[in-house]
């Protein structure tokens, strides 16, 4: 029986109980990783650095109205537009 991608990522943890560095285990699975896991991986810490990084990158407060900007569409200062109370989209995003 031939071994499968799923051995040898278990294997490379093992390795890693075994006491070898984190981050040569970190880049033996990353390798192993497939072309759509590695994407998969990537979009996921990139959400996870956003969620942890939201009151530095979001442009505006998620909750900031302005009534009389309400439904603008995109623009340079709102990529994503706004809301019908006026609130900026991307940010609300950014923020959950």
């Amino acid at each position: 029986m031939q071994p499968t991608k799923v051995d040898a990522i278990l294997a490379t943890m093992h390795e890693l109980v075994n006491g070898m560095e984190s981050q040569r285990v970190w880049m033996g699975v990353w390798r192993k990783l497939s072309l759509t896991g590695r994407i998969g991986l990537s979009v996921l810490t990139i959400f996870v650095l956003m969620a942890l990084f939201a009151p530095l990158i979001s442009p505006f407060g998620p909750n900031q109205q302005k009534l009389d900007k309400r439904l603008e569409g995109p623009s340079l200062s709102n990529p994503l537009g706004r809301d019908e109370f006026g609130r900026d989209i991307l940010s609300r995003i950014i923020n959950g």
